[in-house]
């Protein structure tokens, strides 16, 4: 399907040029906050990594965005990223 909305987050959602530059880029496309959401804008990086790292304590391979999704890595197979490291 086609992209419908972009969720914008760190520094460039308080810059209002960016997201206007985004809009005009982008005219079939709503471009939003992530604040719109609920979810602080500032932590997407941190919410990533925490995201990545339930992923890989699962176990789980690939089912998400922030995964190893083989068409886009053009990694030979499905794999779980990253490695927990106990002291």
């Amino acid at each position: 399907g086609e992209l419908a909305k972009l969720w914008a987050g760190v520094g460039g959602v308080h810059n209002p040029r960016i997201m206007s530059g985004l809009d005009h880029a982008l005219p079939n496309i709503a471009v939003k906050s992530l604040a719109d959401l609920g979810v602080d804008p500032d932590a997407r990086e941190a919410l990533s990594f925490a995201v990545l790292a339930n992923e890989t304590l699962m176990g789980r391979t690939g089912n998400i965005p922030a995964g190893n999704i083989p068409a886009v890595t053009r990694a030979q197979r499905p794999v779980v990223l990253g490695k927990i490291a106990l002291p």
